[in-house]
């Protein structure tokens, strides 16, 4: 049973936006957390913590070190692989997804639904960070010239635009040849189908943030070959930027110096935006599939949030159909056990 994906709900979304978009609500219940458990994460040093988690990143930090000296294992961070016709962990509500080689579903929910979904989703706080932002100085320099007035867009990179490895598979479209502590670390990068177009397509419409929890030393060179016509621009954020959350690296949205209104991030770990997860667009975890066309079909949603008046507005909509979704096909494959 697989769960729906972009093209699934991008579709699907375009045709109900306009209903969506007329229901409102207040009240601010919390929003149940995603499991903090992702094979992908690991420690790093945060701008700033809370505390409790500034001693327990120490711990982890000093038993991290070791293992760090051998080099190659620390440069990124990757996903589990999925077995074949197993769900992974999935997007904002903790549910499951699979890989984007599994057989699509394609669930239709009604309007009623979505637009109590919809509402029960404003409703929820656009920002849980313990950080307090303004106490902090920003992690990117101000817009300047074209990108001034622009929504800013955060893109991962670790089997959200790119799958990486240290043996060649059957196809990589690069070959990083890194070194690490005095020797050759070779990594072979698989590029997910359609990203080009998918650059093209957002690179005049935002302000591109590539934010990856792997460190510089691979994702720029990474970058640097997949952007070689140079369309997103310079802004990076890596591991370092990161804030640590029981041993898992978060993207603290809040601390980039830009107006939550205006930010959304693309990724495919729901962990990465556990502080502000109505600003998420997930994405399913990219490996090899070359029939993959998440990228494609979420060129339309984000033309359309380009020009909403806050992200939320269309992001609230957005997930609210992806959440039904993936309630509806759980429920089928409940009836099928």
């Amino acid at each position: 049973m697989s769960m729906p994906n972009a093209a699934d709900a991008s579709s699907y979304f375009m045709t109900l936006s306009s209903k969506l978009s007329q229901s409102r609500t207040g009240g601010t219940p919390t929003l149940p957390l995603p499991s903090t458990s992702s094979s992908r994460l690991s420690t790093s040093t945060p701008p700033q913590q809370t505390q409790a988690q500034a001693q327990q990143a120490q711990q982890q930090q000093q038993q991290s070190r070791g293992a760090a000296t051998a080099g190659a294992s620390s440069l990124m961070t990757q996903a589990s692989r999925p077995v074949a016709g197993q769900p992974t962990t999935s997007s904002t509500t903790g549910s499951e997804k699979t890989s984007s080689s599994s057989p699509r579903k394609k669930p239709k929910v009604s309007a009623v639904h979505l637009i109590e979904r919809a509402r029960y989703i404003r409703s929820q706080p656009k920002n849980t960070s313990p950080i307090e932002a303004s106490r902090h100085p920003s992690l990117l320099p101000r817009p300047v010239g074209s990108m001034v007035g622009k929504k800013c867009l955060i893109l991962d990179v670790d089997e959200t635009l790119v799958h990486s490895s240290y043996q060649p598979p059957a196809h990589y479209d690069v070959h990083l040849p890194l070194r690490v502590n005095g020797a050759i670390c070779n990594v072979y990068v698989a590029i997910r189908p359609h990203l080009q177009e998918f650059l093209k397509a957002v690179s005049p419409l935002f302000e591109v943030v590539i934010f990856t929890a792997s460190v510089s030393m691979y994702c720029d060179p990474l970058m640097n070959a997949v952007d070689s016509q140079r369309l997103l621009g310079p802004l990076r954020l890596f591991r370092e930027h990161c804030s640590v959350v029981n041993g898992s690296y978060v993207k603290d949205l809040s601390l980039i110096g830009r107006n939550l209104d205006t930010v959304t991030i693309i990724d495919n770990s729901p962990v990465a935006y556990l502080f502000q997860q109505r600003n998420a667009i997930p994405i399913t975890s990219w490996f090899d599939d070359p029939n993959d066309d998440e990228l494609l079909h979420l060129i339309p949603v984000l033309t359309e949030l380009a020009r909403a008046p806050t992200v939320y507005d269309v992001l609230d909509n957005y997930n609210a159909l992806l959440q039904l979704q993936q309630e509806m096909v759980q429920q089928d494959a409940a009836k099928d056990l």
